[in-house]
């Protein structure tokens, strides 16, 4: 039980990166070329980040509780911190940015992109850490 939510756990966290990439490229494309299709794209992108960081949250409190380290560690503490900040990024900066960007002169796209390789890089950060468990 415990091999299969740890893998489940790893796996939704993959697919979290994967899609943060997929938001990073649409982002870029949006600076280049605005376009309504690459916008409508984003936004489930983004509702599927939304879901898969509950998802990963939740999992990653459970595999914690299941598995041989002691709860005092500090490592999934401050994954599931920066987790919370990903998230808040995504919904509180990300979001709004979809909502409010113009297509006529791409306004809104560079603070877009930039949140975007924000969101990216603490991915890339909480899966390092989870793979190496430091502390």
């Amino acid at each position: 039980m415990y091999n299969a939510l740890s893998h489940g756990h790893s796996g939704l966290a993959y697919l979290l990166f994967l899609s943060t990439l997929v938001s990073l490229l649409l982002a870029v494309v949006l600076k280049i070329s605005p376009g309504a299709r690459c916008l409508s794209i984003s936004k489930v992108t983004r509702i599927v980040e939304t879901a898969l960081t509950g998802l990963i949250a939740l999992s990653g409190l459970v595999v914690l509780m299941m598995g041989p380290w002691p709860l005092v560690s500090l490592w999934p503490w401050l994954a599931l911190v920066a987790v919370f900040i990903q998230s808040k990024i995504a919904v509180g900066k990300v979001k709004p940015l979809q909502l409010s960007y113009s297509e006529e002169n791409g306004q809104g796209a560079s603070p877009l992109m930039a949140f975007a390789v924000i969101q990216c890089l603490l991915v890339i950060g909480i899966i390092g850490l989870m793979h190496v468990k430091p502390f």
